[in-house]
């Protein structure tokens, strides 16, 4: 099938992903090869990627049946990962697991074996890589720093358009965006702590951390002093661009389009998050104002959906063969159900809000889960 077919496919699930989802560095060669049967011993096992990485947990050398031959610390080299061995290894098998963070956060590993002395037998790995998918720890991470970045930017984007409201509306605005820069400092912190600052995920994500900081520091204020709640406001607008930055739209290749498009992206579904909000917990009535602001949304996330997922599935069969797809297909169904139950409803607006802002914290829990699995197009 065409990408433009796989396009009209995925679109509708495309809608529903609030936030970029991540890519994967991938392997290009290793030095020595698998399975490879050398005449004399290497000094180091290299893995060169096609971008930068950084050495993971649980890189390991032993020759099968023996202990290790590692000789000093893996290290990185720009886009090679090192793995120094023993000088002169004896004639035998043996098996090295590498493990790196790609660049966009994302851990990988894997193994691969050589024999030395010529004549022997293709070598069978007696290791194997260590677990890389997503974690409790690191979902609920993510679920933090993106329902935090959601809900901070829809409620900045809620005031401008809507209006900033007066009295406790007002206070209300402020602790809310107190609230959730906080949520996403925490996750910012815990995701940039785990993969580490030196990479393009971590780095967006320190930078993050310290908007977020900010914003919850004129949030307070705002609590106190009504002058500081459109600052506020303001910079919880900064923190929409982060989940691009750190995720695969800058990734090598690319067309620098898809960090536009991620940003308005992640903008479009926090404005659906903020209207709702506005309803439902600033007690704001509707106005014409919300409605378009809403219909907006949607329409915005139609369009850069189309972008996105343009460069995530190669192949109609990977929304039901890969993990990514069926995780995509789990999130669209989550977001038609969230717009099926808000049109049954749609006479009561504060139940209407109230159920679709619930079922949009379960899609973010689904999009937390999805950003770390590997998209269709990495192979």
């Amino acid at each position: 099938m065409s990408r433009l077919g796989i396009l009209l496919v995925a679109i509708t699930a495309a809608l529903a992903a609030p936030a970029a989802a991540l890519a994967h560095a991938i392997l290009l060669r290793t030095e020595p090869s698998d399975r490879a049967v050398l005449a004399s011993p290497p000094a180091a096992v290299r893995l060169v990627f096609d971008d930068t990485v950084r050495v993971g947990r649980g890189n390991a050398a032993v020759r099968n049946g023996g202990g290790s031959v590692l000789r000093g610390r893996p290290y990185v080299a720009g886009d090679t990962l090192v793995l120094p061995v023993r000088r002169g290894l004896a004639d035998g098998d043996y098996s090295v697991r590498w493990s790196i963070v790609s660049n966009d956060g994302h851990p990988e590993s894997g193994v691969l074996t050589f024999s030395v002395g010529l004549g022997r037998p293709p070598p069978v790995s007696v290791l194997e890589p260590v677990a890389t998918g997503p974690t409790a720890n690191s979902v609920l991470a993510r679920w933090l720093f993106l329902a935090g970045v959601l809900v901070a930017v829809g409620l900045a984007l809620f005031a401008l358009v809507a209006g900033f409201p007066e009295g406790d509306a007002a206070e209300r605005l402020a602790l809310l965006l107190c609230a959730s820069a906080v949520l996403a400092a925490v996750g910012a912190a815990d995701e940039a702590h785990r993969v580490g600052l030196a990479t393009r995920d971590g780095t967006a994500l320190g930078a993050g951390f310290v908007v977020a900081v900010v914003v919850a520091t004129l949030g307070a204020a705002a609590t106190m002093e009504r002058r500081a709640l459109r600052p506020a406001a303001f910079a919880a607008l900064c923190l929409a661009p982060i989940p691009a930055v750190a995720g695969h739209a800058l990734d090598p290749g690319l067309s620098r389009v898809n960090v536009v498009a991620d940003v308005i992206h992640v903008a479009a579904a926090a404005a659906w998050a903020g209207v709702l909000l506005g309803l439902l917990a600033l007690r704001m009535p509707p106005t014409r104002r919300a409605a378009v602001l809403a219909a907006a949304a949607v329409a915005v996330l139609a369009a850069t959906g189309i972008v996105r997922a343009s460069f995530e599935l190669v192949a109609f069969s990977q929304l039901w063969t890969t993990s990514y797809g069926r995780v995509l297909l789990v999130k669209t169904a989550l977001f038609l159900t969230a717009l099926a139950l808000g049109y049954l409803v749609r006479r009561n607006g504060t139940r209407r809000a109230a159920v679709e802002l619930a079922l949009v914290s379960v899609i973010v829990l689904a999009v937390a889960v999805l950003v770390q699995l590997r998209p269709g197009r990495v192979p």
